[in-house]
């Protein structure tokens, strides 16, 4: 395969700017096999912001071929970022920054991102992505224009939530270069919230933290506190994440803005608890950030208004983390944790094998196996080693069963990846049967 590149499609040696074909050789014959694409690498640099024509023809290994080039495909360059998108927001929160002592009239705020390009640039932005309130980042395709009135999307902000909110937007090319991110604050009412990371959100290592509170007013001046505990009860104490840092308050009358990370592995022991929170399986954290305000007797914290629960990985796989395999095993390309499994017994059974398997994913240890749990069912194979009895593929038959009621509320389902399916009970308690006189009395703890 040949690829012509022109600068028009008057096809001639002056118009040639780069060509290039597919590997091949003579002896042993190296071609491309039949219906499998072919590729080549252009020898000449190609300019920005440039238009260009390419067209392709096919040779065989014979050395024919029909004669002709294919139709002309144009394509642009844009080697250029996006220029950053514009967020704007109706009166009365035409200003980044503003909050009210109330929430408005309206049942939403329409708010307006444009994302206009340069004249004579070809990196324009051909998508935007926006999130509202530390929601999943949604990819919205926008016309490539240099008119800001129509390379633009609208976003909504729901005013029965008190407190502050946010909205960011991030421009997108059509070659996918992107702007640097921007954001926009407004708030309302006598509340602070949380922005980021939204309900849900997992992670093996860092999240972004990011809320807002009310203006500092006569104080002065604002600091945040991240605080976490293990889900499961609203009783529990919270546990500072690191120290109280001070908070940007531009003037007396706008939103206390604070953004920082929140590493979840930091999250060892809460406060009071006698035991570390456990650390090789996955366990669900309520995140929140404190507001206080110096000279006076106001703190305002995000949990009320906001509560977000976010779930810690011990590993990165699955859920959308890169892996490659290596030898028996694969690698998370996200940290460089391995995991192997393998099987030592298998039986035919009436639906399938039954087989007794063990598997092992090394969680980014310390290299050794002094602090490697171990139990007398899943542990039979020893420290490292997480040992399984499979049935039938079918529904949950397989994964290992991770008893955490007693620590987040929650149990979880882990396959041989370490890749869990997690489900909650909505509180840290037990269920007891209590034997009196034959009777059986189903008691329940407390959750609070």
């Amino acid at each position: 395969m040949t690829v012509e590149v022109h600068s028009s499609t008057t096809a001639s040696a002056a118009t040639l700017v780069s060509s290039c074909a597919s590997p091949r050789s003579s002896s042993p014959y190296t071609y491309t096999a039949s219906e499998t694409p072919a590729s080549c690498a252009l020898g000449t640099a190609l300019a920005n912001n440039t238009l260009y024509y390419a067209r392709t023809a096919v040779v065989d290994d014979q050395g024919l071929w029909n004669g002709t080039w294919s139709p002309w495909t144009a394509f642009y360059t844009a080697f250029n970022n996006p220029p950053a998108p514009v967020i704007s927001c109706p009166a009365p929160f035409a200003t980044d920054g503003t909050w009210l002592p109330s929430a408005p009239s309206s049942p939403t705020v329409t708010c307006t991102i444009t994302a206009a390009g340069v004249v004579g640039d070809y990196g324009a932005a051909g998508y935007l992505d926006v999130s509202v309130d530390g929601a999943p980042v949604s990819r919205v395709k926008i016309p490539a224009s240099t008119d800001p009135t129509v390379a633009k999307t609208t976003v909504t902000v729901n005013v029965s939530a008190k407190g502050a909110h946010g909205i960011t937007a991030t421009a997108v090319s059509r070659a996918l270069k992107t702007s640097a991110p921007v954001t926009y604050g407004l708030g309302w009412g006598d509340a602070a919230s949380l922005t980021s990371p939204g309900t849900g959100a997992t992670s093996s290592g860092k999240v972004v933290v990011a809320a807002g509170g009310p203006p500092r007013g006569g104080a002065t001046a604002v600091t945040a506190q991240v605080q976490w505990r293990v889900a499961g009860t609203t009783a529990g104490g919270w546990t500072n994440a690191g120290s109280a840092v001070p908070v940007t308050a531009p003037t007396a009358s706008t939103l206390a803005a604070f953004t920082s990370t929140f590493d979840l592995h930091s999250a060892v022991r809460e406060e009071g608890a006698t035991a570390d929170v456990p650390k090789r399986t996955p366990v669900r954290l309520d995140v929140q950030v404190c507001f206080t305000y110096a000279g006076t007797a106001v703190t305002r914290c995000t949990w009320e208004p906001s509560p977000v629960t976010v779930t810690r990985l011990p590993h990165a796989f699955g859920d959308g983390y890169p892996t490659t395999d290596a030898g028996g095993g694969q690698v998370a390309q996200y940290t460089g944790e391995v995991a192997i499994s393998g099987t030592d017994v298998s039986v035919p059974g009436y639906t399938g094998d039954i087989s007794i398997s063990r598997s092992h994913t090394s969680f980014a240890g310390d290299g050794t196996v002094a602090n490697w749990p171990s139990d007398s069912v899943t542990g039979v194979f020893g420290p490292v080693f997480t040992a399984n009895l499979d049935g039938s593929d079918a529904g949950l038959a397989g994964l290992t069963v991770v008893d955490n009621t007693g620590v987040d509320g929650s149990v979880a389902f882990v396959d041989e990846e370490g890749e869990p399916l997690v489900f909650t009970t909505g509180c840290r308690g037990y269920q007891m049967v209590c034997v009196r006189e034959g009777v059986a009395d189903l008691k329940e703890f407390d959750c609070e």
